[in-house]
């Protein structure tokens, strides 16, 4: 009897071992979040998009204002002398000088040189605004979430590790009897959405690309109303889904 159970007890623990290794073998997918720094343009505030602010020098006139300097026809006094002469009046008769209005300052003591064109627009009211460089945009920092599909490790390769065997962190994808894998179906059904359903159609197996796997699968993508089959590699290394390269499309 003892040895009737023993024989029984080793056939348990090597069934249980078979079946880890057969259904533990299956990587469980998980869904992996990273932010990126990304760079986006908007509509620059200081000028409003439109690349110009109002030249300073001078004020959008397009224009220098005169400078003003004391009269140098009549010292500023803003009348000239028009010589000696003789003043007859009724009631005076004098011999003296008189004076008239200066016609540089007309009278104002002052005279002011011409405008000209500003210097620093060139004549147009505005310059190329500081802040976006005359582009009328600026750039602006944001971050982006971007998700993707991870093939976590088994139960049998957890196993494995506790005594001392480590995971392969680079093993090929995992491949059902029908050649579908599994992490490349999670991967594409993150990018469905309300009006786009995405199904594979057809597996063109896994190879091996460098340091990283490809898988070649066929999508369906209904989208608006139509529908349309395309090719496409999907990219793997370190278990995880990197990017997709399209090969074709034709559309239904």
């Amino acid at each position: 009897m003892k040895v009737r159970a023993a024989i029984v007890i080793v056939l348990l623990l090597a069934a249980g071992g078979a079946a880890l290794y057969v259904f533990g073998r299956t990587q469980p997918i998980v869904i992996v979040e990273r932010s990126q720094p990304v760079a986006e343009t908007a509509r620059c505030e200081t000028c409003q998009g439109t690349g110009y602010t109002v030249c300073s020098a001078c004020g959008g006139s397009g224009w220098t204002t005169g400078i003003e300097t004391t009269c140098s026809t009549c010292q500023g006094s803003g009348r000239i002398s028009t010589g000696s002469l003789v003043r007859r009046t009724k009631s005076d008769r004098t011999l003296g000088s008189s004076s008239t209005t200066c016609p540089a300052c007309r009278g104002t003591g002052k005279t002011t040189t011409a405008r000209t064109k500003c210097p620093a627009c060139g004549g147009s009211g505005r310059i190329a605004c500081s802040a976006c460089f005359g582009t009328g945009t600026t750039e602006v920092t944001g971050r982006r979430i971007a998700r993707t599909s991870r093939a976590d490790l088994s139960w049998w390769e957890r196993v494995l590790s506790w005594i001392g065997i480590a995971p392969d962190d680079n093993a090929p994808p995992q491949v059902r009897p029908d050649g579908s894998a599994p992490l490349v179906e999670h991967y594409v059904r993150l990018f469905e959405t309300a009006s786009r359903q995405i199904e594979p159609v057809a597996w063109r197996g896994v190879r091996r690309a460098g340091a990283a796997w490809e898988v070649g699968v066929r999508l369906r993508i209904r989208e608006g109303g139509a529908e349309r089959e395309e090719e496409r590699i999907v990219r793997i290394q370190n278990r995880e889904v990197t990017h997709v390269l399209p090969v074709a499309s034709s559309n239904r």
